[in-house]
């Protein structure tokens, strides 16, 4: 039996993601929900996230990063070749 997941999604009208390495725009309040509800889980994020995210290995999290770079396993991350192969390594870890 496989444990539920939240999803977390945030983007810019236009659809944009992130620009630059970082975020195109600025909202406190939904920056500190982002990082108190994933403090302490098993995030899955993209590569870029991952390398552009400071917090990314803070408060407890262990990201599985989907990536074909196996250098990004460090720290605590683990890494994956699809989203699907993702979740299958998240459903493993404690969280």
């Amino acid at each position: 039996m496989s444990r539920p997941f939240n999803l977390i999604v945030s983007c810019a009208e236009n659809r944009v993601l992130g620009r630059d390495g970082r975020l195109p725009w600025s909202i406190p309040e939904d920056q500190r929900l982002f990082r108190e509800t994933t403090a302490g889980s098993v995030p899955i994020l993209g590569r870029i996230c991952f390398q552009t995210w400071p917090g990314a290995l803070a408060d407890g999290r262990r990201p599985v990063v989907v990536t074909s770079d196996p250098s990004l396993a460090r720290g605590g991350a683990a890494v994956a070749p699809s989203f699907p192969a993702a979740l299958s390594i998240a459903q493993t870890l404690p969280g």
